[in-house]
């Protein structure tokens, strides 16, 4: 009878990792002909599959799946996160990698290394940036294998973290023309628009006027169009050419806190780079 057991559960692993692995497949083709509404259902077939074949960690010690379907879930998971870019879904990145990042740790000595992992864990690290999550930013630098660590993806991404602590708002902007791949960009232009937003107050904060033609080169601004745009978000007061802020009076000034200063301090080594 054991034996008898034994025998039908072994068949039925097997078939649920062809099913599995005809699914994964069929969501690598969506995938590559950019179709993300079939890829979306696809991976909710997937992860179905793989929750009834208990392939999703935790894990029990000692009942790992077998590497292919371990292999298979990660390529999954992959996907996941990588359509979660082609639809601009911050929170679906975050929810498909916490399910990925498993894959990465502690079964990365049971399945080894994929293409794509360096790729996704410079991406989460990119994320950690633009949340202003510097800490964990850290944290989850520390985690990375030494090979991860050194890969290109990841270095530049610790690049873009330095720039960010210098004030090299310019750098960043380069680093934007020049991705290293096509989905660093919904998290780049994110974190552009945050820096833009940190320039457009320091200039707020240090001018009573500034022009219209030196705003758009602070904020390095390529057109008229997407100034214009900036202007409209922050309300900012024209009289002809020129901004006009307001100031409260040095009475009712607040004392700036060490966070606006240390801004004000990079913003200021910025403007001796670009003025």
């Amino acid at each position: 009878n054991h034996r008898r057991i034994h025998n039908t559960m072994t068949r039925s692993l097997r078939m649920d990792e062809a099913k599995l692995k005809e699914n994964v497949e069929a969501l690598e083709r969506e995938y590559a002909s950019g179709n993300n509404e079939a890829c979306q259902k696809k991976i909710e077939g997937c992860k179905v599959l793989l929750v009834g074949a208990s392939v999703v960690p935790p894990f029990e010690r000692n009942q790992l799946p077998s590497e292919q379907a371990l292999k298979l879930a990660r390529s999954a998971f992959e996907i996941a996160v990588m359509v979660s870019l082609r639809l601009q879904d911050e929170g679906l990145f975050e929810r498909n990698f916490s399910l990925l990042q498993p894959f990465y740790t502690e079964l990365r000595n049971v399945i080894g290394t994929s293409d794509r992992e360096h790729l996704i864990l410079g991406l989460n690290l990119l994320r950690l940036l633009v949340q202003n999550r510097i800490s964990d930013f850290h944290v989850e630098l520390e985690k990375l294998s030494p090979e991860a660590h050194g890969s290109g993806v990841v270095q530049k991404v610790v690049d873009i973290e330095q720039a960010l602590l210098e004030g090299a708002y310019k750098q960043i902007l380069e680093a934007r023309e020049n991705v290293l791949d096509e989905t660093f960009g919904y998290f780049m232009d994110l974190l552009i628009e945050t820096i833009r937003d940190e320039i457009a107050s320091s200039c707020e904060a240090a001018y009573d006027t500034l022009s219209f033609a030196g705003a758009q080169k602070l904020l390095m601004l390529q057109s008229e169009a997407d100034m214009r745009t900036i202007l409209q978000k922050r309300n900012w007061n024209a009289t002809g050419n020129t901004f006009v802020f307001q100031h409260k009076d040095e009475g009712d000034a607040a004392i700036p806190s060490m966070e606006t200063i240390q801004r004000m301090l990079g913003y200021a080594r910025e403007l001796e780079r670009i003025v």
